[in-house]
């Protein structure tokens, strides 16, 4: 595998990944944006949900227009265009499936939250991690919140992030937003350098980023869970990107193209 090749993505990646283990570890961001009083709760969430199902097939629609104008025939644009996003959808899919059901199984960390729902005295962590099922940790959730609704700090709590707890009782480690978020990223930032402007690649980054720190500045994570997430979402890519899986997007007339081999 030829790492050099791709030195100029992966040199954003790391900063992008310094930047955000510093930010989550050395700042006040864990858990900072869920009171209701607190303007920068909704940013935070958008920015969250940016990271999940809605915001990741918006991008892979638009990466996917992108690379299919620019092909040579109508054809390659067609063919390019819906191959490149089924190939990143089955891609971010499994990665974070194999994270969902293989290793936060296998970690069992609760979430942040968690532990402050703990240390507020409204449920105890393990209580709530009790149940095998992520329904029914959702529907005990539900039922220590409703119990606690006079609590100082529920009544203080944002609603969307009450309800973003609620729909995320899963484990925390490592951060499946994170992971998918660096690794789509770091194709992105492939697909900019060749499509679009390598001046641009840090973009991707930006946005990956902020959907790390959103995810601990509402409780959903910890920095140790967005950092190895990032981490792991940058290497899996790059070892894609290395195989050469991405040059076959590659319009005809750059296939000869040193650089682009």
């Amino acid at each position: 595998m030829n790492w050099n090749r791709h030195r100029a993505i992966l040199i954003p990646a790391a900063i992008a990944i310094a930047a955000v283990a510093g930010i989550a570890f050395l700042t006040p961001l864990p858990l900072s944006a869920i009171r209701a009083d607190d303007p920068s709760s909704r940013p935070w969430l958008f920015l969250s949900d940016s990271g999940a199902q809605w915001g990741i097939i918006t991008i892979l629609l638009i990466t996917s227009i992108t690379v299919a104008v620019r092909q040579a025939n109508w054809r390659d644009e067609l063919k390019k265009g819906i191959m490149l996003f089924a190939s990143l959808a089955i891609f971010i899919a499994t990665i974070a499936a194999v994270n969902e059901v293989v290793i936060k199984r296998l970690t069992k960390i609760p979430r942040p939250f968690a532990f402050r729902l703990e240390q507020e005295n409204i449920i105890p962590a393990a209580k709530l991690y009790f149940h095998d099922r992520r329904k029914q940790r959702t529907e005990t959730l539900s039922e220590a919140l409703n119990q606690n609704a006079e609590h100082p700090f529920l009544k203080n709590l944002h609603p969307g992030i009450r309800d973003h707890w609620l729909s995320h009782t899963g484990y925390s480690f490592p951060s499946g937003h994170s992971l998918c978020a660096f690794g789509l990223a770091t194709l992105l930032a492939f697909i900019s350098q060749h499509f679009i402007n390598p001046r641009l690649i840090w973009l991707p980054f930006l946005w990956a980023a902020a959907v790390a720190l959103s995810r601990v500045a509402i409780g959903a994570h910890s920095p140790q869970d967005v950092t190895v997430g990032a981490g792991a979402g940058v290497f899996i890519s790059t070892i894609i990107l290395s195989l050469g899986w991405m040059d076959w997007f590659l319009p005809r007339e750059n296939s000869a193209d040193p650089d682009c081999q």
